[in-house]
């Protein structure tokens, strides 16, 4: 058994896109998880459950830097 380090990992990819997100209008933050949500059904209708993960874990990083954003 090793070191795992994903929590570490994870959080700092949500700080880095927590970041790059910052600067976005809340109708743009909005407009950007609109599509991923919709991205994210349509890969999981075609079976793509890999791809369909990937847009899930995005939109949890938006959703959560946009709560952060509001909260500063």
């Amino acid at each position: 058994m090793g070191f795992d380090d994903g929590g570490a990992a994870r959080a700092l990819k949500a700080a880095e896109v927590a970041k790059a997100y910052d600067a976005e209008s809340p109708q743009l933050l909005a407009k950007r998880i609109a599509k991923l949500e919709k991205e994210m059904k349509l890969a999981a209708q075609n079976l793509e459950f890999e791809l369909a993960a990937k847009k899930r874990d995005e939109l949890r990083r938006l959703r959560e830097s946009a709560l952060l954003s509001r909260s500063a």
